[in-house]
């Protein structure tokens, strides 16, 4: 109201920015191209000839759309953290300087940086397990984190997936039968903490396990026989086991025949 009856060539302000373009429409009424920005609760301010207006509540508010994130590349990366992810998606803002944070299965990135308008960068945590949402925060806007069924569909863009266990050597790689002595398990992506680590020789789980680093474990091997595999669990993802796989393998030691008695009988 009151913006003049002929055109007043108003200023117009959105978080103290000035538009990119205005123009004057009528005495009620003034158009403004908003200026690039993130955040919300901004008050816009319109200047007629020196004469400024005043706040008036929400009415005189604009807030930005808060940013989305439609793609992480790369989307999978080491337990032990530090991969260099390009977060990919829209209303990251227009400058470099922003108030700008990202979570990764709600732990901080420990570095983000902002790239573009539409891309930014985090430095992963170490952490363990697939389908962990990136969260990204602008100015106090946070992108929205996927529901159930975004997750179900694997319609997800903010999905970051860490790889795999993996065993490349078991010491030693066999032992009688009866079990209870500790063989080493070497490899990767075991996890930075002791936490989600679980081993197993065959289908049989170790009586116990201890987590050393994200690439060496101990188990206590439980009895058995025969040839099979040491397979590592870290937080529902389980190492590979397949025909080639050599590695791995644990070898029950072979029987024995120490005498036999009668050692003679009667063919009949």
């Amino acid at each position: 109201l009151n913006f003049g009856t002929v055109d007043s060539h108003p200023e117009i302000k959105i978080g103290g920015k000035s538009c990119t373009t205005t123009a004057w429409k009528s005495n009620t009424e003034v158009f403004c191209v908003a200026p690039g920005g993130t955040g919300v609760d901004k008050q816009v301010s319109v200047d007629i000839l020196g004469q400024p207006s005043k706040p008036d509540g929400p009415k005189s508010i604009f807030s930005y759309d808060g940013p989305m994130i439609t793609a992480l590349d790369p989307n999978k990366g080491p337990t032990i953290g530090g991969t260099h992810v390009t977060i990919l998606g829209e209303n990251f803002g227009y400058e470099a300087d922003k108030n700008i944070a990202a979570k990764l299965d709600n732990i901080p990135c420990s570095m983000v940086s902002w790239l573009s308008m539409s891309s930014a960068l985090c430095v992963t945590p170490s952490g363990v397990g697939m389908d962990k949402q990136l969260q990204l925060v602008i100015d106090g806007l946070s992108s929205p984190l996927c529901d159930a069924a975004e997750l179900s569909q694997a319609d997800c863009g903010g999905l970051f997936h860490y790889d795999r266990p993996s065993i490349s050597d078991v010491t030693p790689n066999h032992g009688p039968t009866s079990g209870g002595y500790f063989v080493k398990v070497q490899g990767d992506n075991y996890g930075t903490t002791p936490s989600s680590l679980k081993l197993l020789v065959g289908k049989a789980p170790c009586e116990k396990t201890n987590w050393i680093s994200n690439t060496l474990a101990d188990c206590l091997v439980p009895p058995g026989v025969g040839i099979t595999h040491v397979v590592v669990q870290v937080d529902g993802q389980e190492s590979s086991v397949g025909p080639q796989a050599e590695a791995d393998l644990f070898t029950y030691d072979a029987p024995i025949v120490l005498g036999i008695k009668p050692s003679t009988g009667d063919p009949g």
